[in-house]
C-alpha cells in the first residue's frame, strides 16, 4: 500500500488559495516565481536605484582611501576617489541588482582572496624595505669593545 501525494504546481496552488479563503485572506498575491509571471530582470524604481549607488559609492570610496593612503602611502584629492567610486557604483547595480551587497554576497570568498593578497603583499613590501634598511647601515657590528679605533687605522 503506497500513499501518492499529487504535488503538482496546480494543486498546490488551488490549495493554497483553498486555504487563504478559509482564513479570510481577499487578496492573495502570489509571488511572481510562482505564478510564471516573473520577468527576466528585477523592477528597480529609480529613487530606490539612487540610494544604492550612493550606499556603494560611500562604501567603494571610503574603501580606496584606506587602500591607497595607508598600502600605497600616498594622498589624493577626495574627487579621484568619489569619481572612480561612482562608475563602479553605477556597474554594481547595473550586474547586480541587489547593489553592493548582492555582490558580496555573491562573491566574498574571491574579494577576501583578493583583499589578503594586497594585504600580503603590503606585509612583504614593507618587509623588504625593513630588511634593506638593515642592509644599508654601517658595519659597526664588526667591531667589537675589545679594539679600539686606533688599533682599525694603524693597522690598514
Amino acid at each position: 500500500m503506497t500513499n501518492q501525494i499529487d504535488n503538482t504546481p496546480e494543486i498546490i496552488d488551488s490549495e493554497f488559495t483553498a486555504a487563504a479563503e478559509e482564513l479570510g485572506i481577499e487578496d492573495v498575491n502570489q509571488p511572481e516565481e510562482l505564478t510564471g509571471n516573473a520577468s527576466s530582470e528585477p523592477v528597480i524604481d529609480e529613487a530606490q536605484q539612487q540610494a544604492e549607488i550612493e550606499a556603494a559609492k560611500m562604501v567603494i570610496a571610503s574603501s580606496l582611501r584606506f587602500t591607497v593612503s595607508g598600502i600605497v602611502k600616498v594622498d589624493i584629492d577626495d574627487s579621484h576617489y568619489d569619481n572612480t567610486a561612482e562608475a563602479y557604483a553605477v556597474l554594481i547595480i547595473k550586474y547586480f541588482p541587489g547593489g553592493l551587497f548582492a555582490l558580496l554576497d555573491k562573491y566574498k570568498e574571491e574579494l577576501a582572496a583578493g583583499t589578503m593578497t594586497i594585504l600580503l603583499i603590503k606585509a612583504v613590501r614593507e618587509a623588504k624595505a625593513v630588511k634593506e634598511q638593515e642592509e644599508d647601515k654601517p658595519e659597526d657590528s664588526n667591531k667589537t669593545d675589545n679594539e679600539p679605533e686606533a688599533d682599525h687605522a694603524t693597522a690598514q
